[in-house]
Protein backbone atom coordinates (compact mmCIF):
# COMPACT_ATOMS: atom_id res chain seq x y z
CA UNK A 1 0.00 0.00 0.00
CA UNK A 2 3.09 2.41 0.02
CA UNK A 3 2.41 3.94 -3.42
CA UNK A 4 -1.12 4.89 -1.99
CA UNK A 5 -0.38 6.05 0.57
CA UNK A 6 2.37 8.52 -1.37
CA UNK A 7 -0.34 9.27 -3.30
CA UNK A 8 -2.47 10.62 -0.91
CA UNK A 9 0.55 12.53 0.85
CA UNK A 10 1.48 14.20 -2.28
CA UNK A 11 -2.11 15.14 -2.73
CA UNK A 12 -1.49 16.91 0.71
CA UNK A 13 1.11 19.46 -1.04
CA UNK A 14 0.15 22.34 -4.11
CA UNK A 15 3.25 22.60 -5.03
CA UNK A 16 3.96 19.59 -7.08
CA UNK A 17 2.62 17.27 -9.54
CA UNK A 18 -0.61 14.98 -8.18
CA UNK A 19 -0.43 11.13 -9.51
CA UNK A 20 -3.91 10.29 -11.21
CA UNK A 21 -5.14 7.56 -8.64
CA UNK A 22 -7.12 4.90 -10.53
CA UNK A 23 -8.95 2.31 -8.10
CA UNK A 24 -10.08 -1.02 -10.83
CA UNK A 25 -12.28 -3.81 -9.51
CA UNK A 26 -15.23 -5.47 -10.37
CA UNK A 27 -18.90 -4.21 -9.31
CA UNK A 28 -19.32 -4.10 -5.28
CA UNK A 29 -15.37 -4.55 -4.93
CA UNK A 30 -15.56 -1.30 -2.85
CA UNK A 31 -13.48 1.58 -4.99
CA UNK A 32 -16.07 4.13 -4.88
CA UNK A 33 -15.90 3.80 -0.56
CA UNK A 34 -12.57 3.60 -0.59
CA UNK A 35 -12.02 6.79 -2.94
CA UNK A 36 -14.89 8.57 -0.55
CA UNK A 37 -12.76 7.89 2.21
CA UNK A 38 -9.20 9.25 0.64
CA UNK A 39 -11.14 12.67 -0.40
CA UNK A 40 -12.82 12.74 2.98
CA UNK A 41 -9.42 12.88 4.44
CA UNK A 42 -7.77 15.33 2.18
CA UNK A 43 -10.61 16.96 0.71
CA UNK A 44 -13.70 16.87 3.39
CA UNK A 45 -17.51 17.36 1.71
CA UNK A 46 -20.58 17.80 3.69
CA UNK A 47 -22.42 14.29 2.81
CA UNK A 48 -20.77 11.84 -0.49
CA UNK A 49 -18.75 13.59 -2.45
CA UNK A 50 -20.03 14.15 -6.03
CA UNK A 51 -18.33 12.41 -9.45
CA UNK A 52 -17.47 14.96 -11.76
CA UNK A 53 -18.55 14.57 -15.39
CA UNK A 54 -17.10 13.63 -18.04
CA UNK A 55 -16.67 16.63 -20.41
CA UNK A 56 -14.22 19.06 -20.85
CA UNK A 57 -16.13 21.45 -19.43
CA UNK A 58 -17.36 19.84 -16.23
CA UNK A 59 -13.76 18.79 -15.19
CA UNK A 60 -12.43 21.71 -15.48
CA UNK A 61 -15.88 23.58 -13.40
CA UNK A 62 -15.13 20.24 -10.48
CA UNK A 63 -11.43 21.59 -10.33
CA UNK A 64 -12.41 24.55 -9.84
CA UNK A 65 -14.23 23.70 -6.58
CA UNK A 66 -12.28 20.92 -5.87
CA UNK A 67 -8.60 20.12 -4.19
CA UNK A 68 -9.92 16.18 -4.69
CA UNK A 69 -11.79 15.26 -7.79
CA UNK A 70 -13.65 12.07 -7.38
CA UNK A 71 -14.62 10.22 -11.08
CA UNK A 72 -16.65 7.37 -10.70
CA UNK A 73 -17.49 4.36 -12.67
CA UNK A 74 -15.79 5.64 -15.71
CA UNK A 75 -15.07 4.53 -19.09
CA UNK A 76 -12.52 4.95 -21.81
CA UNK A 77 -12.10 9.12 -21.79
CA UNK A 78 -13.27 10.78 -25.04
CA UNK A 79 -10.55 11.67 -27.68
CA UNK A 80 -9.00 14.88 -26.32
CA UNK A 81 -9.72 14.22 -22.75
CA UNK A 82 -6.46 12.55 -21.22
CA UNK A 83 -4.39 15.42 -22.39
CA UNK A 84 -6.63 17.60 -20.09
CA UNK A 85 -5.98 15.43 -17.02
CA UNK A 86 -2.69 15.53 -17.94
CA UNK A 87 -2.96 18.98 -17.33
CA UNK A 88 -4.98 18.97 -14.18
CA UNK A 89 -2.25 16.36 -12.58
CA UNK A 90 0.58 18.52 -13.60
CA UNK A 91 -0.75 22.05 -13.38
CA UNK A 92 -1.79 24.12 -15.55
CA UNK A 93 -4.24 26.84 -17.03
CA UNK A 94 -6.79 27.25 -19.78
CA UNK A 95 -8.75 30.23 -21.32
CA UNK A 96 -12.57 29.97 -22.00
CA UNK A 97 -14.73 32.12 -23.45
CA UNK A 98 -16.83 34.30 -20.65
CA UNK A 99 -20.19 33.37 -20.59
CA UNK A 100 -22.74 35.77 -22.58
CA UNK A 101 -20.09 37.46 -24.69
CA UNK A 102 -18.13 36.84 -27.24
CA UNK A 103 -15.09 38.66 -27.18
CA UNK A 104 -14.14 38.46 -23.29
CA UNK A 105 -12.46 35.27 -22.45
CA UNK A 106 -10.90 34.16 -18.64
CA UNK A 107 -8.25 31.80 -17.90
CA UNK A 108 -8.70 29.01 -15.15
CA UNK A 109 -5.85 27.79 -13.09
CA UNK A 110 -6.39 23.91 -13.21
CA UNK A 111 -4.16 21.74 -11.07
CA UNK A 112 -5.96 19.09 -8.32
CA UNK A 113 -5.60 15.41 -7.37
CA UNK A 114 -7.95 12.95 -9.35
CA UNK A 115 -9.25 9.24 -8.18
CA UNK A 116 -11.19 7.34 -10.62
CA UNK A 117 -12.93 4.59 -10.15
CA UNK A 118 -13.79 1.77 -13.02
CA UNK A 119 -14.43 -1.85 -14.04
CA UNK A 120 -11.27 -1.89 -15.95
CA UNK A 121 -8.35 0.20 -16.44
CA UNK A 122 -9.53 3.23 -18.61
CA UNK A 123 -6.36 5.27 -19.63
CA UNK A 124 -5.02 4.88 -22.49
CA UNK A 125 -2.23 7.74 -23.28
CA UNK A 126 1.25 7.13 -22.72
CA UNK A 127 2.06 9.95 -20.95
CA UNK A 128 -1.28 9.46 -18.67
CA UNK A 129 -0.78 6.40 -17.86
CA UNK A 130 3.06 7.64 -16.76
CA UNK A 131 1.33 9.82 -14.42
CA UNK A 132 -0.90 7.42 -12.83
CA UNK A 133 -1.43 5.16 -10.14
CA UNK A 134 -3.68 1.92 -11.24
CA UNK A 135 -4.57 -0.67 -8.28
CA UNK A 136 -6.77 -3.54 -8.88
CA UNK A 137 -9.25 -3.74 -5.88
CA UNK A 138 -10.38 -7.14 -5.39
CA UNK A 139 -14.32 -8.35 -3.51
CA UNK A 140 -14.60 -8.69 0.14
CA UNK A 141 -15.39 -11.90 1.44
CA UNK A 142 -17.87 -10.73 3.50
CA UNK A 143 -19.89 -6.83 3.65
CA UNK A 144 -20.81 -4.67 6.22
CA UNK A 145 -23.55 -2.21 6.21
CA UNK A 146 -22.10 0.72 4.69
CA UNK A 147 -23.29 3.46 7.63
CA UNK A 148 -21.31 1.16 10.25
CA UNK A 149 -18.07 1.42 7.88
CA UNK A 150 -18.67 5.25 7.77
CA UNK A 151 -19.29 5.63 11.18
CA UNK A 152 -15.57 3.41 12.52
CA UNK A 153 -14.03 5.53 9.62
CA UNK A 154 -15.16 8.94 11.31
CA UNK A 155 -13.88 7.68 14.45
CA UNK A 156 -10.57 6.53 13.46
CA UNK A 157 -10.06 10.13 10.59
CA UNK A 158 -7.70 12.07 13.01
CA UNK A 159 -5.79 8.93 13.82
CA UNK A 160 -5.51 8.84 9.72
CA UNK A 161 -4.76 12.43 9.18
CA UNK A 162 -2.46 12.48 11.91
CA UNK A 163 -0.14 9.41 10.12
CA UNK A 164 -0.51 11.06 6.75
CA UNK A 165 0.93 14.50 8.19
CA UNK A 166 4.00 13.00 10.01
CA UNK A 167 4.20 11.18 6.81
CA UNK A 168 4.25 14.18 4.90
CA UNK A 169 6.59 15.71 7.71
CA UNK A 170 9.41 12.61 6.86
CA UNK A 171 8.97 13.40 3.19
CA UNK A 172 10.30 17.37 3.69
CA UNK A 173 12.66 16.50 5.91
CA UNK A 174 14.23 13.35 4.00
CA UNK A 175 13.37 14.87 0.57
CA UNK A 176 17.43 16.32 0.05
CA UNK A 177 18.76 13.19 1.54
CA UNK A 178 16.74 10.91 -1.11
CA UNK A 179 17.15 13.26 -4.16
CA UNK A 180 20.93 12.72 -3.98
CA UNK A 181 20.67 8.59 -3.82
CA UNK A 182 20.23 8.24 -7.54
CA UNK A 183 19.19 10.00 -10.77
CA UNK A 184 15.50 9.98 -11.27
CA UNK A 185 14.88 9.13 -14.32
CA UNK A 186 10.65 9.14 -14.18
CA UNK A 187 8.63 12.14 -14.65
CA UNK A 188 6.55 12.09 -11.40
CA UNK A 189 10.09 12.79 -9.59
CA UNK A 190 8.46 14.70 -6.30
CA UNK A 191 5.88 11.52 -5.99
CA UNK A 192 8.72 9.50 -6.16
CA UNK A 193 10.91 10.91 -3.98
CA UNK A 194 7.79 10.91 -1.33
CA UNK A 195 7.37 7.48 -1.87
CA UNK A 196 11.22 6.87 -1.24
CA UNK A 197 11.22 8.51 1.87
CA UNK A 198 8.13 7.06 3.35
CA UNK A 199 9.55 3.31 2.16
CA UNK A 200 12.99 4.33 3.75
CA UNK A 201 11.47 5.52 7.03
CA UNK A 202 8.94 2.19 7.30
CA UNK A 203 12.54 0.21 7.16
CA UNK A 204 12.64 -0.76 3.34
CA UNK A 205 15.74 -0.35 1.33
CA UNK A 206 16.78 2.21 -0.53
CA UNK A 207 15.03 1.98 -3.81
CA UNK A 208 11.96 0.10 -2.52
CA UNK A 209 10.07 2.60 -4.24
CA UNK A 210 11.13 3.03 -7.56
CA UNK A 211 11.74 -0.49 -8.19
CA UNK A 212 8.04 -1.49 -6.56
CA UNK A 213 6.72 1.64 -8.61
CA UNK A 214 8.68 0.26 -12.21
CA UNK A 215 7.01 -3.48 -11.42
CA UNK A 216 3.80 -1.47 -11.80
CA UNK A 217 4.55 0.45 -14.19
CA UNK A 218 5.22 -2.94 -16.67
CA UNK A 219 2.27 -4.49 -15.47
CA UNK A 220 -0.05 -1.74 -16.25
CA UNK A 221 1.53 -1.66 -20.13
CA UNK A 222 0.81 -5.30 -19.73
CA UNK A 223 -2.63 -4.74 -19.32
CA UNK A 224 -2.57 -2.25 -21.66
CA UNK A 225 -1.50 -4.87 -24.65
CA UNK A 226 -3.56 -7.19 -23.79
CA UNK A 227 -7.02 -4.81 -23.98
CA UNK A 228 -5.56 -3.02 -27.08
CA UNK A 229 -6.57 -4.70 -30.30
CA UNK A 230 -3.33 -3.25 -31.91
CA UNK A 231 -0.85 -3.60 -29.62
CA UNK A 232 -1.54 -7.29 -28.70
CA UNK A 233 -1.49 -8.08 -32.06
CA UNK A 234 1.66 -6.14 -32.90
CA UNK A 235 3.49 -8.19 -30.08
CA UNK A 236 2.29 -11.76 -31.08
CA UNK A 237 3.83 -10.39 -34.87
CA UNK A 238 7.45 -8.85 -32.90
CA UNK A 239 7.94 -12.37 -30.63
CA UNK A 240 7.02 -14.43 -34.07
CA UNK A 241 9.69 -12.97 -36.16
CA UNK A 242 12.36 -12.64 -32.47
CA UNK A 243 11.99 -16.69 -32.21
CA UNK A 244 13.79 -16.87 -35.81
CA UNK A 245 16.62 -14.50 -35.00
CA UNK A 246 20.33 -15.70 -35.94
CA UNK A 247 23.49 -14.16 -34.50
CA UNK A 248 25.18 -11.38 -35.85
CA UNK A 249 26.91 -7.80 -35.21
CA UNK A 250 24.79 -5.69 -36.81
CA UNK A 251 21.71 -5.58 -38.73
CA UNK A 252 21.59 -6.94 -42.26
CA UNK A 253 21.97 -4.31 -45.52
CA UNK A 254 17.96 -2.49 -45.82
CA UNK A 255 17.42 -3.62 -49.54
CA UNK A 256 18.10 -7.49 -48.39
CA UNK A 257 14.79 -7.46 -46.61
CA UNK A 258 13.11 -4.54 -46.88
CA UNK A 259 10.93 -5.67 -49.83
CA UNK A 260 10.40 -9.53 -49.05
CA UNK A 261 9.81 -10.13 -46.08
CA UNK A 262 9.88 -6.57 -45.07
CA UNK A 263 11.36 -7.64 -41.90
CA UNK A 264 14.46 -9.02 -40.26
CA UNK A 265 15.90 -9.80 -36.94
CA UNK A 266 19.10 -11.16 -35.65
CA UNK A 267 20.55 -11.38 -31.91
CA UNK A 268 23.54 -8.85 -31.38
CA UNK A 269 25.86 -9.28 -27.94
CA UNK A 270 22.44 -11.08 -26.30
CA UNK A 271 19.89 -8.89 -27.26
CA UNK A 272 17.23 -9.56 -29.94
CA UNK A 273 16.24 -6.80 -32.34
CA UNK A 274 13.57 -7.06 -35.12
CA UNK A 275 13.56 -4.27 -37.45
CA UNK A 276 10.82 -3.99 -40.06
CA UNK A 277 8.64 -1.72 -42.23
CA UNK A 278 5.70 -0.05 -41.58
CA UNK A 279 3.98 -2.24 -44.30
CA UNK A 280 5.51 -5.28 -42.98
CA UNK A 281 4.07 -4.18 -39.50
CA UNK A 282 0.65 -3.51 -41.00
CA UNK A 283 0.37 -6.92 -42.87
CA UNK A 284 1.53 -8.72 -39.41
CA UNK A 285 -0.56 -6.92 -37.07
CA UNK A 286 -3.52 -8.38 -39.26
CA UNK A 287 -2.74 -11.75 -39.90
CA UNK A 288 -2.10 -11.97 -36.10
CA UNK A 289 -5.69 -10.07 -35.13
CA UNK A 290 -7.68 -12.35 -32.73
CA UNK A 291 -10.43 -9.84 -32.79
CA UNK A 292 -12.38 -10.12 -35.96
CA UNK A 293 -14.81 -7.07 -35.20
CA UNK A 294 -11.75 -5.13 -35.34
CA UNK A 295 -10.11 -5.91 -38.45
CA UNK A 296 -10.69 -2.69 -40.63
CA UNK A 297 -12.03 -0.87 -38.09
CA UNK A 298 -9.53 -0.43 -34.94
CA UNK A 299 -6.49 -1.63 -37.10
CA UNK A 300 -4.20 0.85 -39.16
CA UNK A 301 -5.10 -0.21 -42.84
CA UNK A 302 -1.79 1.49 -44.26
CA UNK A 303 2.02 1.37 -43.64
CA UNK A 304 1.17 5.66 -42.49
CA UNK A 305 -1.64 4.49 -40.35
CA UNK A 306 0.64 2.10 -38.78
CA UNK A 307 3.30 4.76 -38.01
CA UNK A 308 1.02 6.55 -36.44
CA UNK A 309 -0.14 3.51 -34.46
CA UNK A 310 3.10 2.68 -33.27
CA UNK A 311 4.19 6.35 -32.10
CA UNK A 312 0.88 5.82 -29.94
CA UNK A 313 2.12 3.00 -28.38
CA UNK A 314 5.88 3.40 -27.94
CA UNK A 315 5.62 4.28 -24.64
CA UNK A 316 3.82 1.12 -23.40
CA UNK A 317 5.92 -0.88 -25.34
CA UNK A 318 9.33 1.01 -23.43
CA UNK A 319 7.24 0.15 -20.09
CA UNK A 320 6.56 -3.68 -21.39
CA UNK A 321 10.58 -3.95 -22.16
CA UNK A 322 10.03 -3.19 -25.80
CA UNK A 323 12.54 -0.23 -26.99
CA UNK A 324 10.62 0.88 -30.57
CA UNK A 325 12.24 3.73 -32.20
CA UNK A 326 11.85 5.01 -36.22
CA UNK A 327 15.88 4.83 -37.41
CA UNK A 328 16.67 5.13 -40.45
CA UNK A 329 18.94 2.10 -42.23
CA UNK A 330 21.51 1.65 -44.54
CA UNK A 331 21.11 5.46 -45.58
CA UNK A 332 19.01 8.62 -44.87
CA UNK A 333 16.43 7.66 -47.40
CA UNK A 334 15.42 4.48 -45.67
CA UNK A 335 13.53 4.24 -42.25
CA UNK A 336 12.18 1.19 -41.00
CA UNK A 337 10.81 0.37 -37.21
CA UNK A 338 13.70 -1.19 -34.87
CA UNK A 339 12.72 -2.84 -31.55
CA UNK A 340 14.98 -4.12 -29.17
CA UNK A 341 13.28 -7.00 -27.74
CA UNK A 342 13.47 -7.72 -23.88
CA UNK A 343 16.38 -9.48 -21.94
CA UNK A 344 15.26 -13.41 -21.50
CA UNK A 345 15.06 -14.49 -17.77
CA UNK A 346 18.64 -15.97 -18.02
CA UNK A 347 20.58 -12.95 -18.88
Amino acid sequence: MTPVVAAVVEYLRADSPHPILELVGPEGSGKTAVAQAIKTAIDPFDGQAPSAGQEERDIIAAVQGSHVVLFDNVTRPASGTEDLLCRISTGGAVTQRAYYTNADSLTLQIHAAQIRTALAPSLRQSDTQDRALIVHVKKPRAYRPEAEVRAEYADKLPEVLGGLLYLLHVSIRDRAAVAAQRAWKHRMVAWNQTGEAIGQALGHPAGYFVDLMSSKRQRAAEDYIEGDTFARALVKALVGWAAEAQPAEKLPSYRHWQKVPGWCAVQIKGRVVVAATAQAICSAVTRHCDDWTSRGTTLPGTARATTGALQRVQGVLARAGIEAALQAISGANNCAWVFLMPKSDGE
